[in-house]
C-alpha cells in the first residue's frame, strides 16, 4: 500500500503542476481525472489502515520515488505545448509501470483480503488514465508517437 500511495501522491503532484501551469483543455482534463482517481485510492488507502494494516517502507518504494521526483524535476523545466506532450507521455509510462508493478510486485506478495481486492479493483482505473492520455496525446501536434504505441 506505501507503493500506491507513493505513486498515488507523485501522480497527484504532477497533475497539480499541469493544472497550474498548461494551457490545453484536454490535457488539465486528463490532469483533473488523475488527481480525482489518485485522491479516492489514497481515500481507500485510508480506509484499508483503519483495520490492522501498517505501511511500510521498502527498495521498490524508494526506487519509484526517486522515478517519480525525477519527473517531477523534468516536468518543471518545460511549459506549453512540450510541458503537455511531457506530461501526457509520462502518464502512459507511468500507469504502465504501476500496473505491471501491481501485477509483479504487489499481487503475489498480499495477504490480506481487502490489500488484494483494492490492487485488483485499481488495475481499470490505471488502464483508463492510459487510454485518456494515449487519446489526448493523440489529439496534440507534436507529441511522439512512442506513448501511442505502446500496449
Amino acid at each position: 500500500l506505501q507503493v500506491i500511495r507513493s505513486l498515488n501522491n507523485a501522480e497527484i503532484d504532477q497533475a497539480q503542476h499541469v493544472m497550474d501551469e498548461s494551457e490545453n483543455p484536454a490535457v488539465k482534463v486528463v490532469a483533473q481525472a488523475v488527481i480525482n482517481d489518485h485522491d479516492a485510492s489514497n481515500e481507500e488507502i485510508n480506509d484499508l489502515l483503519d483495520g490492522e494494516l501498517d505501511l511500510d517502507d521498502s527498495p521498490l518504494n524508494e526506487t519509484i520515488q526517486e522515478q517519480t521526483e525525477e519527473t517531477q524535476d523534468m516536468l518543471g523545466k518545460v511549459e506549453g505545448a512540450q510541458l503537455d506532450c511531457q506530461y501526457l507521455e509520462q502518464q502512459v509510462e507511468q500507469h504502465q509501470v504501476a500496473l505491471d508493478t501491481i501485477e509483479n510486485d504487489l499481487m503475489p506478495d498480499a495477504q490480506s483480503a481487502d490489500v488484494k481486492q483494492f490492487l485488483t479493483a485499481s488495475a481499470p482505473k490505471l488502464e483508463s488514465h492510459i487510454q485518456e492520455a494515449r487519446d489526448a496525446i493523440a489529439g496534440l501536434n507534436g507529441c511522439s508517437s512512442r506513448a501511442l504505441s505502446r500496449n
